[in-house]
Parts: C-alpha cells; sequence; structure tokens
C-alpha cells in the first residue's frame, strides 16, 4: 500500500497520525514552556509540566481502540497473539509510539485483553 500511495502521491492514516502525534507532542511541549515561564522562581516541576510529561507516555481506552498498528511488546501486554499468518514492518506503533516490527492489531486480538482492563 505505501508504495502505491507514493507512487500516486496520496497519504495513509499513518502519515495522519504521526504529524497528529507531532503535534501534540508540540502542543504538551509549550504549555510546559508557559508554565515555566509564568513560574520562572518555582525549582521544582509544576503541575502542568508534570501532567505534560506523563500525558506522553499514558495509555488510555481510546489509545487501544484507535491504534491501527501495534508492535509486539505492546500487542503482547495489551492483546492475545492469535496463530495466523500475520504482515510485519518497520514503523511506528499506535500505543507506544516507539519506531519497531509492527504489524495489525488484529494480529492481537484488537488488543480487547487492555481495552478491558483500563475499562475497569
Amino acid at each position: 500500500m505505501r508504495k502505491i500511495a507514493e507512487e500516486y502521491d496520496l497519504k495513509l492514516v499513518e502519515d495522519y497520525r504521526d504529524e497528529v502525534c507531532k503535534l501534540e507532542a508540540e502542543v504538551r511541549d509549550l504549555k510546559a514552556k508557559l508554565s515555566r515561564a509564568l513560574n520562572p522562581s518555582a525549582e521544582q516541576y509544576t503541575e502542568e509540566e508534570i501532567s505534560a510529561m506523563c500525558a506522553e507516555n499514558e495509555v488510555t481506552v481510546d489509545t487501544l481502540k484507535n491504534a491501527d498498528v501495534v508492535c509486539f511488546d505492546c500487542g503482547s501486554k495489551y492483546g492475545e497473539y492469535h496463530d495466523r499468518v500475520s504482515s510485519v514492518w518497520e514503523g511506528k506503533c499506535n500505543v507506544c509510539g516507539e519506531v519497531k516490527n509492527i504489524t495489525e492489531t488484529r494480529d492481537y486480538g484488537y488488543l480487547q485483553k487492555g481495552i478491558k482492563e483500563l475499562s475497569k
């Protein structure tokens, strides 16, 4: 699909997801800088800075529901692997955000195990 998309100058869903992740990270960074500018005498991190830093690594039910691709670490943690043929390629995991070998979430039962656990 990637080859055809590039041939016809099209973008895939994961291309937009990367842009959105970059923009969200930039917003968190700007919020932390604004907080530091408003409280220059603060020696410790402010609550806004801490929440901005923690939000980057937080996995929510929505994160799992919206994930199209997943690395094997996150797949094993939040789903159950089905013994089938899987395509594997290098890309950005929609759950942890790291560039690793990834596959589609359907290979891990659409991460239903993690969704059920986080919904409790």
